[in-house]
């Protein structure tokens, strides 16, 4: 099922502040209701056993009845999974500008500094007790900050040069940045990770790529005037 949410968003803090709590909200209920569900689950499955040990049903009937192997791993992988709050526009200042008034910091450089035409990586962020970096190229991690993980990195903004990508393997690599910092919001319920921009890739590869591990929450930023095709697509 797709929701389309089309909002405004202004330079307003006290309205940033309404939206994160807002969505803050909207997760908490979603973990009450994941909660709810695996319960029903396990309830099911002790009357499945009951049935089974008093063979009330033949093995056909019992077969209809019970939940299917992929409706039980989508239940599971609910509740295991963390969400992901996938962020897309029309353009990179669309998603950036969102995310920070989101956050309610300036975390993502917006325009001028990136422009139109720049290719920029996949951005994802987590929660985290200390704040630190990881660059992943063409299929491997590097760490941005000696002991990133253990203190703060240089920057509170990421740097330009983190997020555009220049090389044409590195395209098709779909290289992304990590970024791990305390977000009380986030937890480890969800993260937000910003799609790719002007990328040499198509769509189920991008897809497959952002959605892989997390159960993915859309939400689309228009900024531009129209949607043209490409932007449906």
């Amino acid at each position: 099922m797709t929701d389309i949410l089309q909002t405004t968003i202004t330079h307003n803090s006290s309205s940033s502040s309404i939206l994160t709590q807002d969505f803050a909200k909207i997760i908490k209920r979603y973990k009450k209701h994941c909660s709810y569900i695996t319960r029903l689950l396990e309830e099911t499955d002790r009357s499945y056993r009951e049935i089974y040990d008093k063979n009330v049903l033949t093995s056909d009937k019992f077969s209809d009845i019970k939940i299917s192997t992929t409706e039980r791993e989508f239940i599971e992988l609910l509740s295991s999974k963390p969400l992901a709050l996938i962020v897309c526009s029309q353009t990179y200042n669309g998603k950036a500008h969102f995310v920070n008034e989101f956050l309610n910091e300036i975390l993502l450089p917006e325009s001028p500094v990136i422009g139109k035409d720049d290719v920029v990586r996949m951005v994802r962020i987590k929660h985290h007790q200390t704040t630190g970096a990881t660059l992943n190229i063409s299929g491997s991690f590097e760490l941005l900050d000696t002991d990133g993980a253990q203190r703060s990195v240089s920057w509170l903004t990421v740097p330009r040069d983190l997020l555009i990508v220049t090389d044409e393997h590195d395209q098709a690599e779909t290289a992304s940045l990590e970024i791990r910092k305390p977000l009380n919001l986030l937890g480890n319920n969800l993260q937000i990770l910003i799609t790719p921009t002007n990328q040499k890739m198509n769509v189920p590869d991008i897809y497959s790529q952002i959605t892989e591990n997390v159960v993915p929450i859309f939400i689309y930023i228009i900024d531009q005037g129209q949607l043209l095709d490409h932007d449906i697509e």
